[in-house]
């Protein structure tokens, strides 16, 4: 009987499944670091237009709409009206009233 030896080699490439997931996660990690970054970045985005609507003492109203809406009266803070079709917004904002 001939004695195996303690390392046999392989005469064709095997793949080295170790180096293969830790890439494989590696780049999963990446991939994920990516899209929170990008999530975040667009969350602050969104917080900072509010705040500063808010100190602006102004809200943002949006809606969906169909044809088939009726117009509606709408009142801004500063007793300015402006009548809107059911399928769209008002072409031009208002003009300010000379006090």
């Amino acid at each position: 009987m001939r004695a195996v030896p303690a390392a046999a080699t392989y005469p064709v490439q095997v793949a080295d499944w170790v180096r293969i997931s830790w890439l494989a996660t590696a780049g999963g990690t990446l991939v994920l670091a990516t899209a929170t970054f990008a999530s975040v970045r667009s969350a602050n985005r969104a917080a900072r237009v509010a705040e500063e609507s808010l100190l602006a003492a102004t809200r943002p109203l949006l809606m969906p709409s169909r044809t088939e809406d009726p117009p509606i009266r709408v009142g801004f803070g500063d007793d300015h009206f402006v009548l809107t079709p059911g399928e769209a917004a008002p072409p031009k904002s208002p003009t300010p009233r000379s006090t």
